[in-house]
């Protein structure tokens, strides 16, 4: 028997639950939880970049607006989620995880170009 994800990325918690495998309730929260940490993200990236340097800023504007875009994107797809549930349509469910997983993974990629070009410009 499979036991259903305490830990985890949110994605692998929305698939258990289109599975039957866990909570509704739980997700909710794991929502939440992801929303207020996509809000954490938000708020240390944008501090992040009032700090750098004017070249800093010029090399990095299009990672810059990516990001901030990608953020946007991330919320927006949280409250579908939210929205499914309260819906009962598991399928916009699972199309908004997809959604999340897809712009995570091009944040985490984004954060990582952005960090690589503000040192070269230093």
């Amino acid at each position: 028997m499979e036991q259903k994800p305490t830990e985890g990325n949110l994605t692998e918690k929305i698939a258990a639950w289109t599975e039957g495998r866990f909570d509704e309730g739980e997700l909710v929260t794991a929502i939440e939880a992801a929303a207020e940490d996509a809000t954490n993200h938000r708020t240390g990236f944008g501090t992040v970049v009032e700090d750098l340097t004017p070249e800093q800023q010029e090399r990095c504007a299009d990672l810059i607006t990516y990001a901030f875009s990608l953020l946007d994107q991330l919320d927006n797809e949280l409250q579908e989620v939210l929205d499914g549930l309260e819906g009962r349509d598991k399928e916009r469910v699972i199309t908004a995880g997809d959604m999340i997983s897809r712009a995570s993974f091009q944040l985490n990629q984004c954060f990582a170009e952005f960090r690589n070009q503000a040192l070269a410009a230093l």
